[in-house]
């Protein structure tokens, strides 16, 4: 072993034994985060210089592969001394840091905290709760039905009904209840449901109610016609229409926003959810109807439906009194007992009740955030490898819509999902995202509840609230300024000028995500030049989504992101990839859907050893896949593959590919020369078509 290669194994061994210290105190800091500044600073730090280790031994790693790539008989030690100096001078300060850390962590008292029990093992056909089971609503629904058919209530002005109450107490439900009734159904020509959440705007707030007027997607407009355009449509029609969740209380807002919805039918009624009194007060035309907090016979009957199997809580008469306990704390709101109940699902051991029931966080008030004491216990509850995946979650916005197969992929590129036995990742994560789901940390999403999952806005913010600096949003009306702090970062990228946008991102060098979360609209986006001169600066980037752009080429600097896991370029107007993507060794997801300009991909993509997935989904103009593709033998997902004559881009190539899964279309099967030849890709286990 080389000189140099002795002193990196030595300085990374001193690092690792560093880094243990803070870990034996982390559970203790975890608990004590969200009623203490201070211990919440100091996890921020040790997360911080995690990372940063994290990412040295990454870089050490992906170089040493690197090398083995271009010099099968070469060793580590070959390595450049320059290189090694490098390392070692990165490893010295973190350990300086760990130091401090570690001073830190004894001055506030940190202690060791024993591990977390195990949790029991969830069967995966009960794995996740019902949600539609609905518990005393009855009356409430009633009412606001009788007020929606019924045309006394009409005159000169569209009426509006206001339901109000706090976070957490189902106003969205009670309104998805009445909503999907087949009365109202019967009654209204035409429904329409907006989520209109704190960032309130009158032209997307009208945009999105012209989009679910008409079950389209209108490419960006001005108010004028947009409002034109949903007077025509809603004119002469008796509708439904509700705004979830507003926030605003500005007159000025409403008045602009009625202004089209005053063109309906005589009996067209709008139901508004919110927690403001001033609220109802400015856009009611109905009294509120003020939500209270569930009975305890009705919070008991939600909560044994999902803390006890199938519902039964008789074989367990011990945690009956426990339980009854533990409701009365959580004030009849349904978001606190499902997420106990989620924390409790399938506990037996009465001790484990009993630590909840006597739990400190219940004698905290909920802060300037609105963080409930029964989200803060189930979050302490979770297990580690839960956290930051919750966490993480924090990078999206309120309201936002997200799919679990992406998200899965999302983390296992940062590395949160750990590989435990034979199963595989994509298994585990999604595994890991049922257990949130459980809990209700995550829920089904009233857009399409089987393929999208939303955050509850109380959830969303204790998330926010955990992640700190950590996650970032860049959005209309917001703070540009990204704390060095910063990982995470997401673009909404239809509220921007793209160059101001970008120009913030580029002011910091830590971060490991840069997502553009497209909306529904067609916006300015980034040229080339903007990505060569950002990309630079983001050297720790696991993970890279600039799908929804209109880039024409991405800059061959991509191939020095040596961190990146997760590439997606879905819906760009790229040709071809830049032949550098083939150096990013530790690249798992490279995502290319709908890229109707694509004609062809990097001859050397046989070196990308560690790629999973591989979509090319609508590439319709893709000529052929690159020779030898059949060396990525580690691919799950493929979903198209293109024969072509040449050599090593016929269908044999898949022959290797045993852990392919889900559908695959083979194109272009008249090239397959001879019955051999597709008797050798070997694919029987596979759903293919043609």
């Amino acid at each position: 072993m080389a000189v140099g290669e002795i002193f990196l194994s030595a300085a990374f061994q001193i690092t690792l034994e560093k880094l243990a210290s803070p870990m034996l105190c982390f559970r203790d800091a975890e608990a004590r985060q969200i009623t203490n500044a201070a211990v919440k600073l100091w996890l921020s730090d040790v997360e911080e210089v995690a990372d940063d280790a994290e990412d040295v031994l990454d870089e050490v790693m992906t170089e040493a592969f690197r090398f083995k790539q271009q010099n099968p008989v070469g060793n580590f030690s070959s390595l450049s001394r320059d290189f090694h100096f490098e390392i070692g001078s990165k490893l010295e300060k973190i350990n300086m840091r760990l130091d401090e850390i570690a001073k830190k962590g004894d001055e506030l008292g940190l202690k060791e905290r024993s591990g977390e029990k195990g949790h029991n093992a969830r069967p995966p056909s009960s794995s996740l709760v019902d949600e539609s089971s609905v518990f005393g609503r009855e009356v409430e629904k009633e009412e606001i039905l009788e007020l929606l058919v019924s045309d006394e209530y009409g005159g000169s002005d569209v009426c509006v009904i206001p339901i109000v109450g706090m976070g957490g107490l189902g106003k969205t439900t009670l309104a998805q209840l009445v909503y999907n009734d087949e009365k109202v159904t019967k009654h209204f020509e035409l429904k329409m449901w907006v989520c209109v959440s704190d960032d309130f705007d009158v032209r997307r707030a009208t945009k999105s109610v012209l989009d679910s007027a008409t079950g389209k997607n209108f490419d960006l407009m001005d108010l004028d016609i947009l409002q034109s355009k949903l007077r025509d449509i809603l004119k002469g029609k008796r509708y439904l229409l509700v705004l979830d969740d507003v926030w605003t209380e500005k007159k000025s807002d409403w008045d602009r926003l009625r202004l089209p919805l005053r063109a309906g039918a005589t009996g067209s009624k709008i139901i508004v959810t919110t927690r403001s009194g001033r609220v109802s007060s400015v856009m009611g035309t109905m009294p509120p109807r003020h939500l209270e907090g569930l009975s305890d016979d009705d919070c008991w009957s939600l909560f044994k439906q999902i803390a006890f199997e199938n519902g039964n809580a008789d074989a367990h008469p011990e945690l009956v009194r426990i339980g009854k306990e533990i409701l009365k704390k959580c004030r009849g709101l349904p978001l606190a007992v499902k997420t106990i109940g989620g924390l409790l699902y399938l506990e037996t051991e009465e001790y484990e009740w009993e630590m909840i029931l006597k739990s400190d966080l219940w004698d905290f008030e909920e802060d300037e955030n609105e963080i409930l004491p029964a989200l803060r216990l189930s979050y302490n509850h979770l297990p580690e490898h839960l956290k930051q995946c919750f966490v993480f979650c924090s990078v999206f916005p309120k309201d936002y819509n997200f799919e679990k197969e992406t998200l899965v992929l999302l983390w296992i590129a940062e590395g949160f999902v750990l590989a435990k036995g034979r199963k595989h990742l994509e298994d585990l994560g999604s595994d890991y995202f049922d257990e949130l789901l459980l809990r209700s940390f995550f829920q089904r999403s009233k857009i399409n509840s089987s393929k999208f999952f939303v955050m509850h806005d109380l959830v969303h913010d204790l998330a926010q609230y955990l992640a700190g600096d950590l996650c970032f949003r860049l959005e209309e009306g917001k703070s540009q300024s990204i704390s060095e702090r910063a990982r995470h970062a997401a673009v909404l990228h239809n509220t921007f000028k793209s160059g101001v946008t970008f120009e913030a991102l580029g002011t910091t060098t830590n971060l490991r995500t840069v997502i553009l979360l497209h909306g529904n609209e067609r916006s300015e986006t980034p040229k080339a030049i903007v990505l060569h001169d950002l990309l630079p600066s983001l050297r720790c980037l696991r993970v890279l989504d600039l799908s929804h752009i209109a880039v024409e080429e991405i800059p061959d600097m991509v191939g020095r992101l040596k961190h990146l896991r997760y590439l997606n370029l879905s819906s760009t107007r790229i040709k071809m990839l830049p032949p550098s993507v083939c150096t990013l060794y530790n690249l798992q997801s490279l995502i290319l859907m709908n890229c109707n300009n694509l004609k062809g991909l990097p001859i050397d993509m046989k070196k990308l050893l560690n790629l999973r997935h591989l979509n090319l989904t609508g590439c319709w103009h893709l000529i052929c896949m690159p020779p030898q593709i059949g060396e990525l033998t580690c691919l799950r997902t493929l979903h198209r593959f293109f024969v072509a004559k040449e050599k090593g881009c016929g269908i044999g190539e898949l022959k290797g590919m045993t852990e392919l899964r889900a559908t695959l279309i083979i194109d272009r099967l008249e090239d397959v020369s001879m019955v051999s030849e597709g008797r050798e890709a070997n694919l029987k286990e596979q759903t293919i078509s043609s």
